[in-house]
């Protein structure tokens, strides 16, 4: 049977926070640098 990783960088705080951080990219964006929401989206 097949085993999915959820844990690529096998350490469970990395992982975390690089799946964390497109996320909080986006909301800098959004907040700090004023950006419309679709050009926060593709930058």
């Amino acid at each position: 049977m097949w085993m999915q990783h959820y844990d690529p960088f096998h350490n469970a705080y990395l992982s975390a926070f690089v799946a964390a951080l497109p996320i909080i990219l986006f909301l800098l964006c959004l907040t700090l640098f004023k950006m419309k929401g679709v050009k926060a989206a593709f930058e």
